[in-house]
């Protein structure tokens, strides 16, 4: 009964449908897996770059921004964010030349490394740190690293001016061999400018 149902096929077509069904296959597999590779390729490329905030000083006051760094790992690399100052946005623009100061401050959840570049990266040849040796300051039961900077910049009314701060985060490879005491932990990064209007 089996030969006489199989006798009504043709054998040659059935063994060329059969191949291409395997070659069909084959390219879908390979296409997945280029596709998953691609993916991973990206993802670890792209780890140490972040998003950027920005503040916009359109009036005289103290504006405030916050980082959350999540996902930093122990390693020999570093991190970057981007954190944009403007006294400008979209068509708002401040009426009067404003004098502001910028500094930052990160929770002490991680044994961290910061440093920032004004106007510049840090792989600019040359590039300059812009903060001062960390204070601390206390709130309560949290404590903070204050990194301040030299001087103030000025903004301009008479047209759009914008700055920009790279800030490089470090977490040193050698915490790798003390995961439990940091994993699961995120720090913040605080961005507090004050801006006064010129007189």
């Amino acid at each position: 009964m089996v030969q006489k149902f199989l006798s009504k096929f043709d054998k040659k077509r059935l063994g060329i449908a059969f191949k291409i069904t395997i070659l069909v296959l084959g390219v879908v597999f390979i296409a997945n897996n280029l596709d998953l590779t691609y993916s991973r390729y990206q993802s670890s490329a792209n780890m140490n770059i972040q998003a950027s905030i920005a503040l916009f000083l359109v009036d005289q006051g103290t504006f405030n921004g916050t980082i959350a760094l999540e996902g930093l790992e122990p390693s020999d690399g570093t991190y970057s964010y981007v954190v944009k100052v403007r006294n400008f946005k979209q068509s708002l623009r401040a009426n009067v030349d404003l004098d502001y100061h910028i500094k930052f401050e990160t929770t002490t959840n991680l044994p961290i490394t910061v440093s920032a570049y004004r106007n510049e990266s840090n792989e600019t040849p040359g590039a300059t740190n812009i903060l001062l040796t960390p204070t601390y300051r206390t709130d309560g039961d949290v404590y903070y690293k204050v990194y301040d900077t030299v001087g103030n910049h000025r903004f301009h009314y008479n047209t759009n001016e914008e700055d920009y701060y790279t800030i490089v985060v470090t977490y040193s490879s050698s915490y790798k061999n003390y995961p439990e005491l940091y994993q699961g932990k995120i720090d913040l990064l605080s961005v507090i400018v004050t801006a006064e209007q010129v007189v």
